[in-house]
């Protein structure tokens, strides 16, 4: 499978199914995942979709309204959109022993505080793209990449870099970007939860699209601030 329109109640994946690429669920994935009990190449365990040794964490279920998960210490790599659109989550706990963090893992979400571990190495385009609640975040010394616009939030983010042999995408657009938004914060996530619960159906998404600032404005400061890698 490598790709889904996600909005769904409920996804069967039967035995014969082998390879799910990374993102397949995009940002939406608003349903359950049930996966046939003869398949030996996937399994779903406590509201997230794993390989069957759960060394890659493929989707966490958005429409779970828990605000609080750990990643299982076997998880090796966050897959992409693993965690997107799951805007009731406010705080994850990620593992030691996780060492990739795909492209927009984390997009569309509210959580507040991210503790990288130490064995992280790579973080991918876009990891952190719309997380409003986000502020600060330090990058471990483990760190050798960062793919463009990894640390770019559409908000203020201070980044504490304790790695000194990063390699950085094309772009990056660290989140000194206050004037791309023209919303508070909390506003922006409330944006977010009232997006999902609607399917980021047209309105969900003119919503979003309204508070932002004026397009010239937005390209010439991402200009000035992007550096070549």
């Amino acid at each position: 499978i490598e790709y889904f329109d996600s909005n769904f109640d409920n996804l069967y994946i039967h035995e014969g199914i082998k390879e799910i690429a990374g993102g397949t669920f995009g940002a939406e994935c608003l349903g359950n995942i049930i996966v046939d009990e003869n398949n030996p190449y996937f399994v779903v365990e406590d509201g997230a979709l794993y390989d069957v040794n759960k060394e890659r964490l493929i989707k966490y279920f958005a429409s779970n309204k828990r605000t609080y998960f750990e990643v299982p210490e076997t998880v090796v790599k966050i897959d992409d959109m693993a965690f997107g659109g799951a805007v009731y989550l406010k705080e994850l706990k990620l593992n030691e022993g996780l060492k990739e963090i795909g492209d927009y893992a984390f997009g569309y979400t509210i959580i507040k505080d991210f503790k990288l571990p130490s064995t992280l190495e790579t973080i991918g385009d876009g990891a952190f793209t719309m997380c409003p609640m986000l502020e600060e975040i330090t990058i471990p010394e483990s760190v050798n990449y960062i793919g463009d616009d990894g640390l770019f939030t559409y908000f203020p983010l201070e980044v504490y870099m304790e790695s000194t042999n990063v390699t950085f995408g094309e772009y990056e657009l660290f989140g000194v970007v206050d004037f791309i938004v023209d919303c508070t914060r909390e506003e922006y996530a409330e944006l977010l939860i009232y997006a999902l619960e609607h399917n980021f159906d047209d309105e969900s998404a003119d919503r979003i699209e309204s508070t932002f600032k004026d397009l010239d404005t937005y390209v010439a400061q991402y200009k000035y601030y992007c550096h070549e890698g």
